[in-house]
């Protein structure tokens, strides 16, 4: 069975909202491996998956079942060893305010993340 990435984008006067199925990365895959500043805000979440991630130069392994989280201005890079399963969400800072009086995202993200390697466990419920 030969899976493709689905990716869904939104974007409209500088506001950005994607959505990409993973499925098809490959070890030997850039898709999530770019050493560039991030610009947008990101929740990659890996249902299960097997290699490293770095982060602002703190190394981990990935985690299964995991929710990572990102904001603009992180480095991370992903070394995937085998198959990948998960969603990537992206979306910036312009997107989050379409509608809504949120005065900040920064500091609900700085309370609930933690700094070195910024992931959210997911339990069944979350599935």
């Amino acid at each position: 069975m030969q899976s493709t990435t689905v990716r869904k984008d939104y974007y409209q006067a500088g506001h950005h909202f994607g959505i990409d199925d993973l499925q098809s990365i490959t070890p030997d895959s850039q898709f999530l491996a770019s050493q560039d500043r991030l610009t947008l805000y990101e929740f990659i979440w890996l249902k299960s998956a097997e290699g490293t991630i770095i982060v602002d130069h703190t190394i981990s392994a990935v985690r299964q079942q995991a929710v990572y989280c990102f904001l603009p201005g992180q480095v991370r890079h992903f070394h995937f060893t085998g198959r990948v399963c998960g969603f990537r969400l992206s979306f910036s800072r312009e997107f989050l305010f379409l509608g809504s009086n949120i005065s900040s995202i920064d500091n609900w993200l700085d309370e609930h993340l933690n700094p070195a390697v910024p992931v959210i466990i997911a339990g069944e419920k979350l599935e």
